[in-house]
């Protein structure tokens, strides 16, 4: 049987209680604020973020995860068990993220099913209609009609 994990980055702005609830692995941006470099998430939350942009009256450069955060990201949900990832990410229009995500995907072929998935928008339709409910229906036992939908 496949096992399914959604995964997305840190700007998909999931609440963090999504995230556990869910399932949903996350990859997170690096947000610049002058010569410190954070990520989103694990060393900054949202609210350390705005009392940054308070005190230091600049808003902070952001760089979407690179290929090899993505492919780490991927191994480690291999090592998990999961044998099939949906990697979904705001629209490649708006970030590079989603590039990232398929050079990733293609450096662990051989290791892991990866399928990147551009929503074609921005952080809220992701929320709403593509990570969200794409996890509900993994926990909610559809592994086979999702596996029919990726082959």
């Amino acid at each position: 049987m496949t096992t399914i994990k959604v995964l997305t980055d840190s700007s998909c702005d999931l609440p963090p209680d999504y995230f556990r609830e869910y399932g949903i692995g996350v990859v997170p941006i690096s947000i610049r604020f002058g010569d410190r470099v954070y990520l989103e998430g694990v060393d900054l939350d949202r609210n350390a973020f705005y009392q940054k942009v308070n005190e230091l009256g600049i808003l902070p450069k952001t760089s979407q995860p690179s290929v090899g955060e993505f492919a780490a990201a991927y191994r480690a949900c291999a090592a998990q068990g999961y044998d099939t990832l949906l990697s979904v990410h705001v629209a490649s229009t708006l970030s590079g993220t989603t590039n990232s995500a398929t050079l990733a995907a293609q450096e662990v072929a051989g290791e892991v099913k990866v399928i990147p998935y551009d929503s074609l928008s921005g952080s809220a339709a992701i929320r709403d209609e593509t990570a969200f409910a794409t996890a509900r229906a993994v926990l909610d036992g559809l592994n086979r009609q999702i596996e029919g939908l990726l082959n």
